[in-house]
């Protein structure tokens, strides 16, 4: 049976997500990461952590999926743009989907900065509400600071 643990750091309230791992709390001790579970304590190690047969690294494959959202724009709008602020190791695939679940994917030019992105989106999505969900390529690091949807406005309805 597959089961998957998720913990909050709760020091920057990162996420952490194992798989194969039945613990019900984790700490770092003395440098290495301990697990709880009802028939004791487990450490997370091993020789290839992280690393393939080849002692090459595992790309990790990471998504953040915003929540949907109108954009506090009541009306109908149309994606124009994408920018996405932060670090970017490598691509990232944004997705967008609609209220009628149309999802369409673009993919950001590869790069290695700080600066961030902006990723032109195509004209013909029209919706009020919009879901937002960035993932990697290839195991590319990515740290978000901001990812803003730039719509164009469409007739607002009157309450």
């Amino acid at each position: 049976m597959s089961v998957t643990t998720l913990f909050l750091n709760t020091h920057n309230f990162a996420p952490s997500q194992f798989f194969s791992h039945a613990a019900n709390s984790a700490t770092v001790f003395n440098g290495k990461l301990l697990f709880a579970r009802s028939t004791g304590l487990f450490e997370s190690a091993g020789d290839n952590d992280g690393l393939d047969e080849n002692d090459e690294p595992i790309p990790i494959n990471a998504w953040v999926v915003l929540p949907v959202t109108d954009l506090e724009y009541n009306g109908q709008k149309t994606p124009r743009s994408l920018v996405l602020g932060g670090y970017i190791n490598g691509q990232l695939v944004a997705s967008v989907t609609d209220e009628k679940d149309i999802t369409k994917n673009y993919t950001t030019e590869a790069m290695l900065s700080y600066d961030g992105t902006k990723v032109g989106l195509d004209s013909d999505q029209r919706s009020r509400f919009f879901k937002l969900k960035i993932t990697n390529v290839d195991g590319a690091d990515f740290s978000l600071k901001n990812a803003d949807l730039v719509f164009i406005p469409g007739p607002e309805r009157r309450k």
